[in-house]
């Protein structure tokens, strides 16, 4: 029996049964895990491990095998566009598996602003994932952002650059002695 863990990522391909319903007893079967778009092989689970795509599955018995899958990226979700009132977070879908993300974010014209690893545990809950740089005081301007998440797999991939406008009020202040 195959399975896909996410539902959606992918499916699992095996050779050919050479019985009724199933393998006979001592055959080796080659299983491939084919992620759908979007998503990445991650590694198998129960009855095979590790992450070689196609895995030989030896049949002594009834077996099941997971492939399990990972978004291809993160995707990020705001800031984005003009921001005219922003509470200095950054908002950015997760990837199944991940235990940390770097978070870059830079001028429009290359200068890093800010770059730092975060663990998803506090940060994110579920694939949904939020980190407020507090004492990140941005000037009104142009920047671009990305995410690179990391976990068990190794390193991911680095998101596209998501654009935005800082554009908030600001007001003067004139003293008198």
């Amino acid at each position: 029996t195959t399975r896909v863990n996410i539902a959606g990522s992918g499916t699992v391909t095996a050779g050919a049964q050479n019985c009724t319903g199933g393998y006979t007893a001592g055959t080796v079967v080659q299983v491939t895990a084919v992620p759908n778009a979007g998503y990445l092989f991650l590694n198998w689970s129960g009855a095979a491990s590790g992450s070689l795509n196609p895995v030989s599955i030896t049949m002594d018995g009834d077996k099941i095998v997971t492939a399990n899958f990972r978004a291809a990226s993160a995707t990020l979700v705001s800031p984005i566009d003009l921001v005219t009132d922003w509470d200095g977070s950054f908002e950015w879908t997760g990837v199944t598996g991940a235990t940390r993300y770097y978070l870059e974010v830079l001028k429009a014209d290359g200068t890093l602003v800010h770059r730092k690893w975060y663990d998803a545990v506090p940060y994110c809950s579920g694939l949904d994932c939020v980190v407020s740089l507090t004492g990140l005081n941005l000037g009104n301007g142009d920047y671009k952002w990305r995410v690179l998440d990391y976990g068990t797999y190794g390193y991911g991939s680095w998101t596209p650059y998501m654009n935005f406008t800082l554009n908030t009020a600001c007001y003067t202040l004139t003293t008198t002695v």
